[in-house]
């Protein structure tokens, strides 16, 4: 996130005079002559502005929980109050049928009652921020042993932390992915500073070798985070199932959904 904050600071290549010529930045003083430059100083305040904004956005869209995320999504908290047909109470009751096979305490679950797709979801940092989403078709379509498996995986996902461990992991690829950005505006402020009328200007060569740096460092560790990604998230999709079939005791009902699913 610092990184991408950092951006707007390598987007400056040169200062308009008042006839509108573009005047190459001076870097005789080498980089750090670069760095306390006026353009760069006002770059700072850009940085920084983008950064905080960034937190707050962050902390707004984390701050209520699993909540706030499926909320945003367009769920419906679901009640027994609320709940209006046989599949919606059905829901609740193999909810809390899991949650007890779970040890744990019931989440709140939201519907998504616009999505007609067959689907579930889990949100929240923590289990005591955690929810439960699901579309209605998902409800609608499965039978009850069908949607004890979904349900007892999502529960899994919460358990073992899994919304932690996704967060955690996107964060490092933004990193990476905005370390490798860094390093290519970093080149191609490079390109434009390092001759200013046919001649060499001296102080580029430690950009350059910064720039490299960044540039290899992020875009190798980009790639290889994304693999690591996929790894990990297919052998947590294993152990949720793993996990429902211990809360269920029927690993029938993963053969019948993926039936459906195959529908």
């Amino acid at each position: 996130l610092l990184c991408g904050a950092l951006l707007p600071l390598y987007k400056y290549r040169c200062i308009f005079s008042g006839s509108g010529d573009c005047l190459p930045i001076n870097i005789d003083g080498g980089i750090w002559g670069i760095f306390f430059s006026e353009i760069l100083r006002n770059g700072l305040v850009v940085a920084i502005a983008i950064l905080l904004l960034s937190f707050f956005g962050y902390l707004r869209y984390y701050s209520g929980g699993g909540a706030g995320i499926a909320e945003s999504m367009g769920g419906r908290l679901l009640t027994r109050e609320s709940a209006a047909s046989l599949s919606e109470r059905r829901l609740l009751n193999v909810v809390e049928e899991m949650a007890l096979a779970a040890g744990m305490a019931v989440p709140p679950v939201y519907l998504l009652d616009g999505e007609k797709s067959i689907n579930a979801f889990a949100a929240g940092l923590t289990p005591e921020s955690a929810v439960i989403g699901i579309t209605k078709g998902a409800v609608e379509n499965f039978s009850r042993s069908e949607l004890q498996g979904v349900i007892a995986h999502e529960f899994s996902h919460i358990l073992n932390g899994d919304m932690r461990l996704n967060l955690r992991l996107a964060g490092m690829i933004f990193g990476l992915y905005c370390l490798f950005r860094v390093g290519q505006e970093l080149l191609s402020i490079n390109s434009h500073v390092r001759f200013e009328g046919g001649k060499r200007r001296g102080g580029s060569s430690q950009i350059m070798v910064i720039a490299l740096l960044f540039f290899c460092i992020g875009l190798l560790g980009f790639f290889a985070s994304r693999l690591l990604r996929a790894a990990v998230a297919r052998q947590r999709e294993y152990l949720a199932d793993a996990s429902a079939v211990q809360f269920t005791r029927d690993n029938n009902c993963f053969l019948q959904r993926h039936g459906s699913l195959a529908i």
